[in-house]
């Protein structure tokens, strides 16, 4: 793969995603570049999706011969710029080619805080020994998964990059593990705006934000593409926010947002994320949704994104909460019109959606749902419904820009759905591919 085949490609790359060029930075690439680090740039931008791939493709890269003084290439700016700065600080283009490809395998899971998620970064740390951010991701990660040695990797971070992220990434660490009393004003986390969240590793919110600094989710993205100022949107299952705030600031004050959250320490933090950023167009409406009024045992867990309606309570802790229709909140709240509905309600998505019926038939909002729902299983049930109301279903490829039109049953890897109305389809897919 020659250079000159492959810069066209980043550059346009760069162009649909609207990157900057930060002042000061490398811009070119240098006339001769190893062809690993071509492969390892055009695989990091999007060419695979799959991590088996990406794992084998780093396989064999170990497998090549690499003389040990090989000149390291200039660097194009990447859209991470922590990661551009750890490439810059590698003087073997060996040692920038298996930072990339890491990256490549790493951004091609599903959940990058799981343990496979730790297997690449313990490797990135032993490649890139004095980049801080991936003993912040590694240290947090390890946290999230229970493995106290976790905290000793965020002081590594602190040690070689002093900075605020590292300092409160330090001090989640040690109110994690019990050592710290959290303080009872909320702590905020970097997002679209600084998110009010549990200062514990437990949730997967805050260690994602505080290790990434955005949302794993591929679908955010289109989420974020797709709303426009003065669209109404939904959130069932806001957990914290990270749907809503995003909604929050591309309908503006001209739009609206309901936030629908059953746990009352979640909606008590979206609460003040709303508070403190003057969102008064934002509804956090404390219930959970479902097909029918009902009074049901929301169950608590380490995890509360993984707060679920319980069929039997025995030991489990649960909050007695509302549960009502869609159709019967927006009604009482005078919405008549909605753009956009996010779903994740931990295996109660079809009842979500039959309880929504007359808004589905009514506004034809693009859906947004979760699939595979951890322990409860896969939602063929929800895509079924919302192919009888005439939804067509979708898989979002982030690197491709693309969706992809799923027949019956999603492929493997997916974690949400996204459902749009064949009606709306055309114009849909118009504005995505001229965006």
């Amino acid at each position: 793969m020659m250079l000159n085949h492959i810069l066209p490609r980043l550059e346009s790359y760069l162009a649909s995603e609207g990157l900057a060029h930060p002042t000061g930075w490398p811009r070119a690439i240098a006339p001769e570049m190893p062809m690993t680090l071509q492969q390892a740039y055009a695989a990091l931008l999007g060419v695979w999706d799959g991590d088996r791939r990406a794992q084998e493709s780093f396989l064999e890269f170990l497998e090549m011969p690499h003389p040990p003084r090989e000149q390291a290439g200039a660097i194009l700016d990447l859209p991470d710029p922590e990661l551009t700065v750890a490439l810059l600080a590698e003087d073997s283009a060996q040692n920038q080619v298996a930072l990339l490809w890491l990256e490549v395998w790493r951004r091609s899971l599903m959940f990058p805080h799981l343990p496979d998620g730790l297997r690449v970064l313990r490797l990135e740390s032993q490649v890139a020994r004095w980049a801080a951010p991936y003993y912040r991701r590694l240290g947090i990660y390890s946290l999230h998964n229970r493995e106290p040695e976790g905290l000793f990797y965020l002081k590594r971070a602190q040690a070689i990059a002093p900075c605020p992220r590292h300092e409160l990434a330090l001090e989640f660490g040690y109110v994690t593990l019990g050592l710290r009393e959290p303080n009872p004003a909320p702590y905020y986390v970097p997002f679209d705006l600084p998110l009010a969240v549990e200062p514990d590793y437990a949730s997967v919110v805050t260690s994602v934000l505080l290790a990434e600094g955005d949302w794993f989710e591929a679908e955010l993205d289109l989420w974020r593409w797709f709303l426009q100022p003065g669209m109404t949107a939904i959130d069932v299952g806001a957990n914290v926010g990270i749907y809503t705030i995003s909604a929050a600031q591309r309908v503006g004050s001209r739009g609206r947002v309901l936030a629908i959250e059953p746990f009352s320490h979640s909606a008590a933090l979206l609460i003040a994320t709303c508070a403190r950023h003057g969102l008064d167009w934002v509804t956090v409406y404390r219930a959970a949704a479902g097909d029918r009024p009902d009074q049901v045992k929301l169950g608590l867990f380490t995890a509360s994104e993984t707060n679920a309606i319980l069929a039997e309570v025995g030991d489990q802790a649960y909050e007695e909460v509302s549960c009502l229709p869609l159709d019967q909140i927006i009604a009482t709240m005078g919405i008549e019109e909605v753009s956009a509905l996010k779903i994740d309600a931990e295996g109660q998505e079809l009842a979500v959606l039959v309880g929504a019926r007359q808004l589905l038939e009514r506004c034809q909002p693009l859906i947004v749902y979760e699939y595979q729902s951890g322990k409860h299983g896969q939602n063929d049930s929800a895509g079924a419904l919302l192919q009888e109301l005439g939804y067509g279903l979708y898989a979002y490829n982030r690197h491709r820009r693309s969706l992809e039109a799923i027949a019956t049953t999603p492929p493997t890897g997916i974690l949400n759905v996204v459902a749009i109305h064949t009606a709306q389809y055309e114009n849909v897919a118009f504005r995505f591919s001229t965006a």
